[in-house]
């Protein structure tokens, strides 16, 4: 499977707190992780404000050209809290309390549920929620938007779902050849291996140790033999003393 075929993904980080430097973004490296883990291609990730019409026309715009979104923050009780209203007007949908999340809530919180603990049951109507690994809080689908709380425990625990809805994809297959070069020295060399070998993803990224430069060339995709393909005519095209290391 090349990475044409691999389901696309985005990711929307929600929150002032992100943007204003209050709080580091946890969630974009777990989801990087996890989708690199099981096969699924994230192309995109943006970071907004919590404004309802930001909200809802960056889900619209990437929904509309991903197979799948990922948003995460925005859907607590308090006023800054905007993502499930702004999802479901992306999505041309309303907003309805789903019974189960109030029962899942009266279990944590008890039978009395403030007005605030009952707002925690909103969901975008259609919506499908994922209780992952019996956790607390479920991953809630609406078409193909996931929408993801911003705690990052919970946020991590529920990637979990994508587990089931993509359980057959090839792992990326991943060859790296660090040298003792700059990238103006190999340009031609990359060249020929990226007009060779289509179906491979080259990346080259220089960096400077102990004083002297060094370049770490990649190539993957979900073909093993593809990848070793592409390597073996790299290394034969290259001069056998710049290379440091093959992994």
């Amino acid at each position: 499977m090349t990475s044409l075929n691999r389901p696309h993904a985005a990711a929307v980080i929600i929150g002032n707190e992100i943007l204003s430097g209050k709080y580091q973004d946890e969630n974009s490296p777990a989801l990087i992780q996890e989708f690199r883990r099981i096969g699924v291609r994230l192309c995109k990730i943006e970071t907004i404000l919590d404004d309802i019409d930001t909200i809802c026309a960056t889900v619209k715009r990437l929904a509309s050209s991903h197979d799948c979104v990922v948003t995460s923050g925005g859907i607590g009780p308090t006023h800054d809290d905007l993502t499930i209203d702004a999802v479901a007007k992306a999505l041309g949908t309303e907003v309805i309390v789903e019974p189960s999340m109030v029962t899942a809530l009266e279990a944590h919180y008890g039978t009395d549920l403030t007005s605030g603990q009952r707002r925690l049951a909103r969901v975008p109507r259609g919506s499908i929620l994922h209780w992952v690994d019996r956790g607390k809080w479920p991953a809630i689908q609406c078409a193909n938007v996931f929408i993801f709380p911003g705690v990052p425990s919970l946020f991590r625990r529920n990637l979990g779902v994508f587990r089931s809805i993509y359980p057959d994809l090839p792992p990326f297959w991943l060859r790296s050849v660090t040298l003792l070069a700059q990238e103006s020295d190999v340009v031609a060399t990359l060249d020929s291996i990226v007009a060779a070998h289509p179906q491979v993803d080259v990346g080259s990224y220089p960096r400077f140790e102990n004083g002297r430069p060094e370049l770490r060339l990649t190539m993957e995709c979900g073909e093993p033999d593809v990848v070793e393909a592409a390597l073996k005519d790299l290394l034969a095209n290259l001069p056998t003393d710049l290379v440091l290391r093959i992994e």
